[in-house]
């Protein structure tokens, strides 16, 4: 929450915030996936875990904050990488971005 408010503060306000939703079980079997090839020791179940619970735990009152001031677009990250990445484009679209 405190680099949240810093870089509002010293650079400007978000003109929004994305969060990606994957449920944990999903999250999970890519990670132990990722484990069989990535020669990352952290890619264990406990390890994943205690990461998903500590991020939930940092992240949590800074998405409150943007969804309380109707920043925060939640996007479907279980979805298929186009799809998901077709949902991002538009977001940005719509905020004035351009390709």
């Amino acid at each position: 929450m405190d680099q949240a408010i810093m870089f509002e503060e010293s650079i400007s306000m978000p003109k929004f915030v994305l969060s990606f939703e994957v449920p944990p079980d999903e999250l999970e079997r890519r990670l132990l996936e990722r484990g069989k090839t990535s020669g990352r020791s952290d890619d264990n179940i406990d390890s994943i875990r205690k990461r998903f619970k500590t991020f939930k735990d940092i992240s949590q009152p800074c998405l409150t904050r943007y969804k309380d001031l109707k920043l925060l677009h939640e996007v479907d990250g279980a979805r298929p990488p186009e799809v998901v990445w077709q949902e991002v484009q538009k977001i940005f679209m719509d905020h004035g971005f351009k390709q």
